[in-house]
């Protein structure tokens, strides 16, 4: 966990000290750490909403990727609660929407940045794997790329057939 990773999630907590005990706790309990992202309060309960420790994990997690080229906009991280929560027993994940602007001074697939507004869509999941705690993120890239103008193209280029030799008549 980077040092931005960790202030991030003090921020989406609101309790820099609790950032800390959950960096402690992704070294010395990933499990305990995951079991606690399926815990939800009361309130959190009846408004449908997930973990506020399991959205605070996988907001840091995102912003602290997509803030390399993209502002963050006001409320620019949101989860979807509906499609997210525990994950079987060893897992938790959250669906997102990273609402931002490029605008930042680094190129993002060499074009330059033009204070464009972007929607990013993914899935964050956490779980233990062989003792260890690990994050997947998925990102929606062709879905921003298409938002930036960007093209993909899978197509491997080939190299043209070679010509037929042609006869003294062109046949």
């Amino acid at each position: 966990m980077s040092d931005r990773w960790v202030e991030l999630l003090g921020e989406a907590l609101g309790d820099a000290d609790r950032a800390q005990a959950v960096e402690s706790a992704v070294l010395a309990d990933p499990a305990g750490l995951i079991a606690q992202l399926g815990e939800r309060t009361e309130e959190e309960q009846a408004l449908g909403e997930i973990s506020g420790l399991l959205s605070a994990l996988a907001r840091a997690d995102t912003v602290s990727s997509m803030e390399q080229w993209f502002a963050d906009r006001a409320n620019g991280w949101q989860p979807e609660h509906r499609r997210s929560g525990t994950i079987g027993v060893e897992s938790a994940g959250v669906e997102w929407t990273y609402a931002g602007s490029y605008s930042r001074d680094r190129t993002f697939h060499g074009a330059p940045a033009q204070d464009q507004p972007v929607a990013a869509h993914g899935f964050t999941i956490f779980s233990v794997e062989n003792g260890v705690f690990t994050v997947f993120r998925h990102i929606d890239w062709a879905g921003l790329f298409a938002q930036l103008g960007f093209t993909l193209n899978t197509r491997v280029p080939l190299d043209p057939p070679p010509e037929e030799p042609r006869g003294e008549n062109g046949d």
